[in-house]
């Protein structure tokens, strides 16, 4: 069985421009699901790079979130 993956996820204001969280070291992103409102959050570049090299994604990655405070 792999090892989970962890990232640091952080909710962000839907001010916060997405020039300055790149310059930050973090990849802005949109949680959707059903029956609930759009979640804005970023997430640290350098956790999601190694999610997709460990995973040895080409296209698409699906994995899990845990979101703090959430």
């Amino acid at each position: 069985m792999k090892k989970p993956h962890s990232a640091a996820v952080a909710r962000i204001d839907a001010q916060a421009p997405a020039r300055v969280l790149r310059r930050e070291g973090q990849i802005p992103a949109i949680l959707y699901g059903p029956g609930t409102e759009p979640e804005m959050l970023s997430v640290g570049e350098r956790d999601l790079e190694n999610i997709i090299k460990e995973q040895g994604a080409v296209g698409r990655v699906i994995f899990n979130l845990t979101i703090d405070g959430g």
